[in-house]
């Protein structure tokens, strides 16, 4: 028994077992650690670490600078459209007509979707585009746009709207400014769509069409729409109905405007027929009467517009005593 204890005891020097913790566990001492080194020709760094099998990688969660876009696909945060927060998007509309409407704005703005249209009372309209803004303005610049018999003048606004983060994403998620609610023809009115939508701020109701089942309602602004659309699928009046969004019909292109043919000048006249157009103007004047003759009375009545004159031959006077 006592060869048994040396021979334990030697296999492991160092190793102190102790009773004194209140778990009763043995504790390792810095000398005991000794016991756990691997064995030769083993690297000791890698002695607690999974060992990798079968040509995979240790870990399945893979590092930052790693990154495979193409293992995300659409989920990947930059397949989406990135829209810039403070990009120049606001032009200003003015000498507008005081009968101007939000509809008459819309049937004349292309070229991009509107992000917000806001009608003043001072005959001006502030405009922002989600896209397009430039070419707009570059549009407006070579041609003009009336409104009720009147010109209107566009350029760029002073204060340019700030598009908010998660306005951003909701566009690139394809939010318009348009809803779309499926089988509202049947069970809704457009007095109640407004009354329903009436007492959010700064939002206007352009318009609302009732196609196919469908009710297609045209408003001011995209971020007011994210409203409308979420107090609309609040309302039990609503429900059972998908409710989505249409595209903006003024992202469709510009006009592409055709020029009129320029007239030419007519031709000047030829320098001999004018210079015997104006032959003998003063024949009328002519008294001595002795080598024009008749042709006196043919150059009197052209010279006064081709017959209308009034001609007098002064050669065929005479005067007696």
């Amino acid at each position: 028994m006592e060869e048994n204890d040396q021979e334990s005891a030697g296999a492991c020097e160092g190793y102190n077992e102790t009773t004194t913790t209140t778990e009763n566990a043995p504790i390792l001492t810095p000398a005991s650690k000794s016991c756990l080194a691997p064995p030769p020709g083993r690297d000791s760094r890698r002695s607690f670490q999974r060992a990798p099998s079968f040509g995979h990688r240790s870990s399945s969660v893979g590092s930052a600078d790693k990154y495979d876009p193409s293992i995300a696909g659409s989920f990947h945060p930059r397949s989406k459209p990135v829209l810039p927060k403070n990009d120049q998007r606001t032009i200003i509309f003015s000498n507008l007509s005081d009968r101007t409407t939000h509809k008459d704005l819309v049937n004349v703005i292309r070229g991009g979707r509107i992000l917000d249209l806001y009608l003043r009372n001072d005959r001006t309209a502030i405009v922002s585009f989600v896209e397009g803004a430039q070419d707009f303005v570059n549009f407006a610049k070579r041609n003009d746009f009336y409104l009720h018999a009147k010109r209107i003048e566009v350029r760029w606004n002073e204060k340019q709207f700030h598009l908010p983060g998660h306005v951003a994403n909701k566009i690139a998620n394809g939010a318009t400014r348009n809803i779309l609610v499926r089988g509202g023809a049947s069970r809704l009115t457009e007095a109640e769509i407004r009354d329903h939508l009436d007492h959010i701020h700064n939002l206007v109701v352009i318009e609302v069409q009732f196609r196919e089942g469908d009710a297609y309602i045209s408003t001011n602004s995209i971020h007011n729409a994210l409203f409308a659309r979420t107090c609309m699928m609040s309302r039990t009046t609503y429900k059972g109905m998908h409710i989505e969004w249409y595209p903006d019909e003024c992202a469709a292109p510009l006009p592409k405007v055709q020029r009129a043919p320029s007239v030419q000048a007519a031709a000047p006249p030829n320098r001999g027929q004018q210079s015997a157009a104006l032959a003998n103007r003063f024949g009328l004047l002519n008294v001595d009467g002795a080598d024009d003759g008749s042709d006196d009375d043919s150059e009197t009545v052209s010279a006064f517009g081709g017959g209308y004159g009034v001609g007098l031959k002064w050669a065929d006077t005479s005067i007696t005593a």
